[in-house]
């Protein structure tokens, strides 16, 4: 839920300094989306490969790396930049 506020929270700093809704709703989104990933990738390398030498190059998208919190920490703010797109 934080992820939502936060990313609300940036596209409206992003509008108050003049970019674009479009651009500023992506940039969010691909903000939380690539950290969220990049946790899930973590988590999955730490837990079932012990390094990352020892991982596929896919293992973040591996559905097993995913948990609850996770996927909608970044469906969240993906969610609120296409409303954003759909009303701006």
């Amino acid at each position: 839920m934080m992820h939502g506020i936060a990313s609300v929270g940036v596209i409206l700093l992003l509008l108050v300094l003049g970019v674009n809704p479009h651009v500023s709703a992506a940039l969010a989104a691909a903000f939380y989306i690539g950290r969220e990933h990049a946790q899930a990738e973590h988590r999955i390398i730490s837990e079932r490969y012990g390094a990352r030498i020892h991982a596929p190059w896919y293992a973040g998208f591996l559905p097993a790396a995913w948990n609850r919190k996770s996927a909608l920490d970044a469906a969240v703010p993906a969610a609120i930049a296409v409303a954003v797109w759909v009303l701006a």
